[in-house]
């Protein structure tokens, strides 16, 4: 069966769960949903979007084009959909004209690439891209089941250390009949275990990325 990312209310239920707070009598759903996006952000570090995509050339420049990867590796000219040639990368720092530039999600042609048509002319760009932060219920977590499970662990271990450093916190949790048992110490116990499953995890999905 083809794995179906979860949208932000299936996850935020899981993390809940994993959390030990089914009804969210702790950890309300705002909440929740912070801790679901730093676990994205976190795992996007190390387990970005591996992508090419296809960029539109415009009259109005045709020199800088706004990518918005963490970083690109390869850069070909498109004419009429097939590969005319690929464009080298600049491999001379005080020289701005011999190859592209990637700088603050810009990508900057150099002059011999030569005039492009925005008619017949596209970009073809290899890189990764940070994964999308969830806003919305209806929202589909960018990534596949690797990608769920290690931002559960991030967003788990966060809540779990929020309860070992907040004693208010840990005292509202620990009214839940699931939780009445729970000593500060198991608290951090299982903070360390979601650290250590993290951990785990992040050695196991690291991309080596491409320069």
């Amino acid at each position: 069966m083809a794995y179906s990312p979860p949208t932000r209310v299936s996850l935020r239920t899981s993390v809940q769960r994993d959390l030990r707070d089914p009804t969210a009598q702790t950890f309300l759903a705002a909440e929740v949903d912070d801790l679901i996006n730093i676990g994205i952000l976190e795992v996007s570090r190390v387990y970005p979007k591996e992508q090419r995509i296809s960029v539109d050339v415009t009259l109005a420049d045709q020199r800088t084009f706004i990518i918005g990867a963490t970083s690109i590796f390869r850069v070909e000219v498109v004419k009429e959909g097939v590969t005319v040639f690929g464009v080298r990368v600049n491999a001379l720092e005080n020289h701005a004209q011999s190859g592209w530039d990637y700088h603050g999600g810009v990508l900057y042609l150099p002059e011999f690439v030569g005039p492009l048509d925005a008619a017949l002319n596209s970009l073809n760009v290899w890189g990764y891209w940070p994964r999308a932060t969830m806003h919305l219920d209806a929202d589909v977590l960018d990534g596949n089941a690797e990608c769920e499970y290690a931002v559960r662990a991030v967003a788990t271990a966060t809540g779990y250390q929020r309860l070992q450093n907040d004693r208010a916190l840990f005292q509202q949790w620990r009214t839940n009949p699931l939780n009445s048992d729970v000593s500060p110490n198991q608290v951090a116990q299982m903070a360390d275990f979601y650290m250590a499953h993290w951990d785990r995890l992040r050695k196991r999905i690291r991309i080596i990325q491409r320069v």
